[in-house]
């Protein structure tokens, strides 16, 4: 198992490239692609630890976003939408 530095690093990583190559456009697409990862995430851990351990984490960690502190403002790289291709 990898020390929990290294594993916030590769996610981190992971994450801005999920980001990245998704290309999303606004703080509402970058939030639904999020929302999506914490829910696959979600449902692996459900099958590998169960229900209860599950919630118990997903609740901790909701009430430690609920502790930070609001930003003054969100900054959202303007991103253009991939041309399609006719």
């Amino acid at each position: 198992m990898i020390s929990q530095e290294a594993a916030e690093t590769l996610c981190v990583e992971f994450v801005s490239k999920y980001l990245k190559d998704a290309t999303p456009c606004t703080a509402e697409d970058i939030a639904n692609m999020l929302m999506k990862l914490v829910s696959v995430a979600g449902l692996t851990m459900y099958r590998v630890v169960g229900q209860q351990e599950t919630m118990n984490r997903m609740i901790q960690t909701a009430a430690f976003c609920s502790r930070l502190p609001v930003p003054d403002e969100i900054v959202i790289e303007k991103r253009q939408k991939p041309r399609t291709k006719h």
